[in-house]
């Protein structure tokens, strides 16, 4: 299923729920329209319909765009993706894994106990099996791995918590990994205290409203709609 949609609408929660109850076998992929569609709800989609998500900001792009995508559509190169570990127990993110495209990076992050054994990977190229196994020994190691885990963690336990209610179990466990690896989430953000004083105390402060600017090719008669005429009737 191909969605094309600027995505403007504020139940995302609810089409999230819906598309994960009904989606079954199928794969849902999101094209964002326009110069600032909703990126949340398009992107979010994509990964509970196991597919993806591109924009299309110009109408120029519409051809490239949307050739690459029914390119990708035909060719698959992975589906039904399991990662395991067999000699250790491991938290493996994101769940359930997508399937993988040609020219199409697929990302999955794993913590586990003790740097052994072996990760397999398994699905089906086409209609038949496939699997290999990688050594973690040959793997290096990076500074930025933990980070982008914790970030995949907190995706999910937040997309946990939308289908289950957001319990205060969820909630402390998205707090404790956030904190860990010192990331902004849904319950914790950075703040920067600056010691340089900009502004005398005895100075009065001002409430100025900042006019903002429609997005790119956005109308405000289309947006709000047209303003009411008063007319005279004698």
């Amino acid at each position: 299923v191909v969605l094309i949609t600027d995505g403007s609408v504020g139940n995302e929660d609810a089409l999230f729920r819906l598309i994960e109850d009904r989606l079954g076998d199928t794969r849902l992929f999101t094209v964002g329209i326009g110069s600032a569609p909703n990126d949340y709800l398009m992107t979010r989609a994509a990964t509970a319909g196991r597919g993806s998500f591109i924009h299309i900001g110009r109408l120029s792009d519409v051809l490239v765009k949307m050739s690459d995508l029914l390119a990708k559509l035909e060719t698959p190169a992975l589906t039904d993706i399991k990662v395991q570990w067999n000699d250790g127990v491991a938290e493996i993110w994101t769940a359930p894994v997508p399937d993988l495209y040609a020219g199409e990076p697929l990302t999955v992050t794993l913590k586990g106990s003790a740097l052994k054994g072996h990760v397999r990977v398994s699905g089906r190229l086409g209609k038949e099996p496939w699997e290999t196994s990688i050594p973690i020994s040959t793997i290096s190691t990076g500074p930025g791995v933990a980070s982008i885990w914790a970030r995949a963690k907190i995706r999910s336990l937040m997309d946990k918590g939308r289908r289950t209610g957001n319990t205060d179990d969820i909630r402390q466990s998205i707090i404790a990994v956030a904190l860990e690896h010192q990331l902004v989430s849904q319950h914790t953000s950075l703040v920067a205290v600056d010691s340089e004083v900009a502004r005398p105390a005895d100075m009065p402060m001002n409430n100025v409203a900042i006019p903002t600017n429609m997005p790119d090719g956005w109308s405000q008669a289309h947006v709000f709609g047209q303003p009411n005429k008063v007319r005279r009737f004698d």
